[in-house]
């Protein structure tokens, strides 16, 4: 089950993931993101997950980026 927090303006969002290694073994992971209105952090817990894509995204259409953070 996701965990979703506000603390003011930002927003917390646990996810828990499932995902396939090398040998095909299912391993358990966790992502942490937290969402500003000018930022976005997240935090990798065991998990391959990574958001190149949507910081690449960002930097080849920073006009998405004037309607804050969370529209990356």
């Amino acid at each position: 089950m996701p965990k979703i927090e506000e603390y003011g303006q930002t927003l917390f969002v646990v996810l828990h993931l499932l995902e396939l290694d090398a040998d095909e073994t299912i391993q358990l992971g966790e992502v942490g993101i937290f969402v500003g209105p000018n930022d976005v952090l997240s935090i990798r817990n065991r998990s391959q997950i990574n958001f190149l894509n949507v910081r690449e995204r960002c930097e080849q259409e920073p006009h998405l980026l004037v309607h804050g953070a969370d529209s990356a």
